[in-house]
């Protein structure tokens, strides 16, 4: 087994355990199992024996199975050294994954309504969530959940690099790689239990797991799961995924010059496996509610958005605002402006503790790498002239532009990420009619930039903030009397609590003397803690 044979086998095992986590306990979930430790011990053992069965039993598999047990380990170490502060992450991504680690069955059981969680645990998808349960039901460990998202970050990177690599140098085939998955809505996520860096990562693997499939027909599995995977992580999941299998069928029919009949057949396929896992929550929505999709849409839909919406980008039409976003410093509410490409402050880079900005989405340079891509893009158009054609590249950003401008907060675009490969589609094009490898390798070297001006600020504030907690929850649990809490609408931090052994009475904050926030969100009562404000 060769080296570029071995990066394929350990990409597969891990994408392939991680599906089958998520196939197996839906359908335990289907057949009335609520999740326990031994379900998600059978669960854990069943899916490592799928993935290698998938792949081949061999000698070789040996050394690569003990390679995925040292990098899971490594994976969950580094989890430990965080802790997730962002608010969403917090509340119902964590909410959801404890309460099905102790037994919630989403399928059979309504969560209770007087939970403030409600509308989210009840209602949305949980392929995330669902993963996180088994492995929070086994090691009881909530900071562990997060390592999902490195380890897809690191699959986003290899899946195109094992594709790459049949044709193109071991260079050429990195930097591609590096580029799509150097997305900054995935590095800013890393470390929280945030779930839109996510869904780009799944759809990367998903992508490039179809066309390894066009050689190897194996690969076929991790392209259905990918899509099961893509439709239960959030409701844009649902339309990426339609839309991914729409081009897979017009790459397949239309540019393959494949059978009609062979596409019927995998289409009816691919709707069946889909059917068990559309249970929960879109046909329960729709039964209940009258929409799949409720509470985002349909009769009774709750408008998240509007109290969203940066003042930068209030009352302007969706065009302005798709521009706007993408020229932007990086902001919330009403922090963010319009900025000389290339340009950032300290204050800015700060705001990459945030896993959500609503602006600046991809990065302090992001501005900059675009502007030069569309520029560097019309030079050469211009320089072609009539020889040029329009091609698949050049559809593909239309039609995520188009994903972008139907959305009503397409302007937040951890909605629609995929915009970031906007910049590499333009080389692809270009590509046609020359090397352009100069332009690859400036393009390389700025998003390297732009990624560790994001990733070193992100990680470096998150590990300084985490530890500032930790040491607040190690103070906490030294102390004799139960400490006063009110935790809010952040109920996964009574785990946290828990696991750290310090004893609570949950309180209403109003009624506190002295209160004190230890993580943005929860309030203790520090009349008699004293602790360092």
């Amino acid at each position: 087994m060769n080296l570029t044979q071995f990066i394929t086998n350990f990409a597969r095992l891990n994408f392939l355990f991680i599906g089958n986590i998520f196939l197996l306990l839906t359908i335990l979930f289907l057949f009335g199992v609520s999740l326990n430790f031994y379900a998600s011990i059978f669960i854990l053992v069943a899916a490592w024996f799928n993935a290698n069965r998938d792949i081949g039993w061999n000698k070789k598999m040996i050394l690569l199975n003990v390679l995925f047990l040292l990098f899971g380990a490594f994976l969950f170490g580094t989890a430990t050294l965080y802790l997730d502060l962002t608010y969403d992450g917090q509340s119902y991504h964590q909410e959801m994954s404890i309460q099905m680690a102790n037994g919630w069955n989403p399928v059979y059981e309504s969560f209770p309504k007087e939970n403030p969680l409600y509308i989210w645990v009840q209602h949305y998808p949980k392929a995330f969530e669902s993963i996180g349960a088994v492995f929070y039901s086994v090691f009881h460990k909530i900071t562990y959940i997060k390592a999902i998202n490195t380890l897809f970050l690191i699959l986003s990177f290899l899946y195109p690099f094992i594709y790459f690599r049949k044709t193109a140098s071991l260079q050429k085939s990195i930097l591609i790689s590096a580029i799509i998955a150097l997305n900054p809505v995935v590095l800013i996520q890393l470390m929280t239990n945030l779930i839109d860096g996510f869904l780009y990562t799944t759809t990367i693997i998903t992508f490039f797991a179809y066309l390894l499939s066009k050689e190897k027909k194996s690969y076929r599995w991790e392209v259905i799961i990918g899509l099961v995977l893509l439709i239960n992580i959030k409701f844009t999941g649902v339309i990426f995924a339609g839309i991914l299998y729409g081009i897979f069928l017009v790459d397949g029919f239309f540019i393959r010059k494949e059978k009609l009949q062979t596409h019927i057949k995998e289409t009816f396929l691919i709707a069946i496996v889909a059917i068990p896992f559309l249970i929960a929550p879109y046909f329960l929505n729709f039964y209940q509610n009258g929409h799949p999709l409720y509470p985002v849409m349909g009769e009774n839909k709750i408008d998240f958005i509007q109290d969203y919406e940066p003042e930068m980008l209030k009352d302007k039409k969706r065009v302005s605002q798709f521009v706007l976003t993408n020229l932007a410093s990086i902001g919330n509410k009403g922090d963010s402006h319009v900025k000389i490409p290339f340009t950032f402050t300290q204050n800015e880079l700060q705001k990459n503790r945030n896993g959500a900005p609503r602006t600046g989405s991809f990065g302090v340079w992001w501005s900059g790498i675009l502007i030069l891509s569309l520029l560097y893009y019309g030079f050469c158009v211009v320089k072609i002239g009539r020889n040029f054609k329009l091609s698949k590249y050049e559809r593909l950003i239309g039609l995520i532009i188009l994903l972008i401008l139907l959305n009503k907060a397409g302007w937040w675009l951890r909605y629609t990420p995929y915009f970031w490969l906007t910049p590499v589609l333009l080389y692809f094009s270009l590509k046609r009619y020359g090397a352009h490898a100069k332009f690859l390798k400036v393009l390389f070297g700025l998003i390297v930039m732009n990624a560790l001006f994001t990733l070193l600020i992100s990680v470096g504030l998150k590990y300084k903030d985490g530890n500032e907690l930790k040491n607040t929850l190690q103070q906490l649990a030294q102390k004799q009397k139960p400490i006063k809490v009110d935790f809010d609408n952040y109920l996964g931090n009574k785990v946290l609590f828990k696991e750290y052994g310090i004893e609570f009475v949950e309180a209403n904050a109003e009624n506190f003397i002295k209160p004190l926030k230890i993580n943005n969100i929860v309030i203790i009562e520090n009349n008699e803690l004293n602790l360092n404000e």
